[in-house]
């Protein structure tokens, strides 16, 4: 165990090839989300990539298909 990680978290780092201090240093995620510039849903373009933030309904049990029997549930979305 290394000094101030617990097992647990050492070996999260260790399946991040985190074994030093100085590679943890350097760990930098691969994508930063900007939640700062919102946009509407009818102004998203084809290809953008978002974070969607909704209020959703009581779910309520979707019609079942026959080509797809699962159990589904759906949910009304809230306008904003």
């Amino acid at each position: 165990m290394r000094f101030g990680v617990s097992q647990v978290y050492s070996k999260r780092l260790a399946n991040l090839g985190v074994n030093t201090v100085s590679e943890l240093l350097y760990l930098f995620p691969r994508r930063y989300d900007d939640f700062t510039a919102l946009k509407k849903i009818n102004e998203l373009q084809y290809g953008d990539e978002v974070t969607v933030v909704a209020q959703s309904g009581r779910p309520m049990p979707a019609p079942r298909d026959r080509a797809n029997p699962s159990s589904r549930l759906s949910s009304p979305m809230a306008r904003g």
